[in-house]
């Protein structure tokens, strides 16, 4: 006789309380702090859902930052070669710029995307010439 699984609701439960156990078990934060690269560890917390919520509401407003186009800072506070501008390539999910396809949330465009990397390709080739023939002056 087949073993029936768990009902949902059940599974469900029982990843919540595991999660719920996981957060309490001994976290590591690594603030982010100017010059400094200090570990903090933190015990058993009695707050432990409430930090879990609230990590989980920093990354859902990050998301949205780069969803709408804020960029996120370096690490190091350094700024980068290009400054400020846009991404270089495109995404290979939508066809845009200025995000990759990994951070995409914009419906699949297929044609898009491969007009984009014909155009890329003849731009390159377009470059390829132009730079032998420089060369061969």
């Amino acid at each position: 006789m087949a073993q029936n699984p768990p009902p949902f609701h059940k599974l469900i439960r029982e990843t919540c309380e595991e999660e719920k156990r996981l957060l309490q078990v001994d976290a590591v934060v690594q603030p982010k702090m100017a010059g400094s690269h200090t570990t903090t560890v933190l015990g058993e917390m009695e707050d432990a859902p409430s930090v879990a919520a609230a990590l989980r509401d920093l990354s859902r407003e990050v998301a949205m930052m780069k969803a709408q186009g804020h960029t996120v800072p370096s690490s190091r506070g350094e700024s980068s070669r290009r400054g400020d501008r846009r991404r270089e390539g495109f995404c290979y999910n939508c066809g845009r710029d200025g995000h990759y396809a990994v951070d995409c949330q914009n419906k699949t465009r297929h044609a898009r995307v491969s007009q984009r990397l014909q155009q890329t390709i003849r731009r390159l080739q377009g470059n390829a010439n132009r730079s032998s023939k420089t060369k061969g002056d």
